[in-house]
């Protein structure tokens, strides 16, 4: 890392996300931000003899959170279709980290069988600027498309 390069950092802004419902794509409707997580799935053990808990990795589970601005209602009506015909909607959701200026090139991640986990059904906030809401969601898979390079292209 003697090489780094304040350039081969990512900017916060240089992003972009797609939903995909029913075979169409559409860009993340008024996203802010994104993040997507795996989180592993342990349980302990204990043996005899030893003091220290083991940990056994036994799965994983995908999880994350995204804002947008409170005037899209597409998820709203999603949860809504869900409460009326039992329905669930779950969608392809592809998240793009790729920064001209940088040489580690992108990483691409899609998300499998996302499903949202609560949206905000109405909202105020007098001491707010502009209105917005985190939708949390769940996912079944990934499939990792892209990965920034390990070492900068110089």
């Amino acid at each position: 890392m003697a090489d780094a390069r304040a350039t081969d950092t990512i900017s916060a802004k240089e992003g972009v996300a797609y939903v995909t419902i029913d075979g169409n794509m559409h860009e993340a409707f008024y996203a802010k931000n994104i993040e997507a997580k795996v989180e592993k799935q342990k349980v302990e053990l204990h043996l005899i003899g030893q003091r220290m808990t083991k940990h056994k990795t036994v799965g994983i589970t995908g999880s994350g959170t995204f804002t947008i601005y409170y005037i899209c209602p597409f998820y709203r009506q999603m949860v809504e279709k869900y409460k009326d015909t039992g329905e669930e909607t779950y969608f392809e959701m592809t998240l793009k980290n790729e920064d001209p200026e940088s040489t580690v090139g992108a990483n691409v991640q899609t998300l499998h069988d996302v499903s949202i986990d609560s949206v905000t059904l109405a909202k105020f906030d007098v001491d707010g600027e502009v209105l917005d809401e985190e939708v949390p969601f769940t996912f079944d898979d990934y499939t990792g498309m892209a990965q920034f390079a390990e070492e900068p292209q110089h």
